[in-house]
């Protein structure tokens, strides 16, 4: 269920909270037997470098079977992995990051909306910070700005 009529306080950054959900997507946990579609959508999107046997091996293996760290979730042409990191020398500080986010053409709304399920999930985990990167060619700086995220700056990466 969409309702694609947001309210003002989804879209301002003074309007209290805007990480809390206020445009329901129906969701739902991801299964086994989503796996054949995840696995076509992922390889849609990343294109050749997509390793299917790994990722098949990853989500069925470990994602599916941690569910205390893992959430993965599902929209009709969307889904979205985030995992509860927690630092060994800040046990108290839990942080959930985006580890995948696929959306099918035209369907980017859809994951803005699996975004907030998964920023409201870290809420009630009780993270103290929520994360969303891109590796990929795609600009996420415009979705993560319409949920209220602050851009990080200092990152540096050495090519091999």
């Amino acid at each position: 269920m969409v309702d694609v009529r947001e309210p003002e306080r989804a879209l301002s950054r003074d309007g209290g909270d805007s990480l809390i959900p206020t445009v329901l997507v129906d969701c739902r946990l991801c299964t086994e037997s989503d796996i054949p579609w995840m696995l076509d959508l992922g390889f849609r999107r990343y294109g050749e470098k997509f390793d299917y046997v790994s990722t098949e091996a990853w989500f069925r293996n470990i994602v599916l079977k941690s569910p205390m760290v893992f959430l993965p979730i599902r929209s009709i042409d969307a889904f979205c992995i985030t995992i509860i990191a927690v630092l060994p020398w800040l046990p108290s500080d839990w942080e959930a990051n985006v580890l995948m986010l696929c959306a099918d053409n035209d369907a980017m709304w859809q994951a803005i909306g699996l975004l907030r399920a998964s920023a409201a999930w870290a809420k009630k985990r009780k993270c103290t910070e929520w994360r969303i990167s891109s590796e990929t060619v795609y600009d996420l700086a415009p979705i993560a700005r319409r949920l209220g995220a602050e851009e990080l700056t200092h990152r540096y990466r050495l090519r091999l």
